[in-house]
């Protein structure tokens, strides 16, 4: 556990300790699962042994021709809110000066 969540975990009470230690390990348990599956997937595919991308769900849709207004920039966590908001003001600006019909936004 980081220095950082023990801090927090001295900090609170003792009947709040115990749920962020479960909580903690619970993340520890997903990380790990995550990752036995991506070494049995990467164990597969390296050794040329007949292997499936079973690990994700893929699918496909069919979706009309659309303009997308976009913009890229790699933030800190700290940073995203304002910046989410910031980037929306400038699309929805800029598809409203450009005569485009505005839709529902997304952040990847």
């Amino acid at each position: 556990m980081p220095l950082a969540r023990v801090a927090t975990v001295v900090s609170v009470s003792p009947k709040a300790r115990g749920r962020l230690i479960e909580a903690y390990w619970a993340e520890v348990e997903g990380r790990i699962a995550g990752q036995r599956e991506l070494l049995a997937h990467l164990v597969t595919r390296l050794s040329g042994k007949e292997g499936t991308y079973a690990m994700y769900e893929v699918q496909e849709r069919g979706v009309a021709e659309q303009t997308v207004l976009t913009e890229q920039r790699h933030v800190f966590v700290g940073e995203l809110s304002n910046w989410i908001s910031d980037t929306l003001g400038r699309l929805y600006g800029k598809a409203e000066q450009l005569g485009l019909e505005s839709a529902d936004s997304f952040v990847i």
